[in-house]
């Protein structure tokens, strides 16, 4: 696992500034959401709710996209 270093300022904390950019990368689909639990220490549940009380959403889907699966599973069941 690579190691990254930042100066950050004091109102920042490396907690939050770690958990923001995991968000990002969850975002971009460079990371899952449970490769981001980990990183940051948290377990998967623990992240995901931080990250929807943040405003994020860990599973962008629409409801056309979710329709679509529904679909797919019941014709394949």
């Amino acid at each position: 696992m690579a190691e990254l270093k930042l100066k950050l300022p004091f109102e920042i904390s490396e907690e939050d500034a770690l958990f923001l950019l995991c968000i990002k990368l969850v975002e971009t689909g460079r990371l899952s959401t449970g490769e981001a639990a980990q990183v940051t220490g948290y377990t998967r549940r623990e992240f995901v709710e931080r990250f929807v009380r943040e405003g994020g959403n860990p599973f962008p889907y629409s409801p056309s996209d979710v329709e679509m699966e529904v679909d797919n599973l019941e014709t394949k069941c």
